[in-house]
């Protein structure tokens, strides 16, 4: 059984050379951190969609309002 908190991890604006460095493509979800039920169905999806493929792909949770701005220049809206 995998750990919820290893399923998918946080990424910040500290820690993201760390997790590129590691060489693996990213699937952030970019979350409200007020809606804590769209962040369970993301990790039970990576549980359940995603776990054979662990070692090549790299789950990461994001807070999205604190990626705001880097979003909004590839287009992307809170809406």
């Amino acid at each position: 059984m995998v750990n919820k908190s290893e399923a998918a991890r946080e990424v910040t604006f500290e820690n993201v050379e760390g997790l590129t460095e590691e060489g693996l493509p990213f699937l952030i979800y970019f979350r409200d951190p007020a809606k804590k039920d769209d962040e369970k169905v993301f990790v039970d999806a990576v549980i359940r969609e995603l776990y054979d493929q662990r070692m090549s792909i790299n789950p990461l949770l994001a807070n999205g309002l604190k990626f705001v701005h880097p979003l909004k220049h590839l287009g992307k809206t809170t809406k």
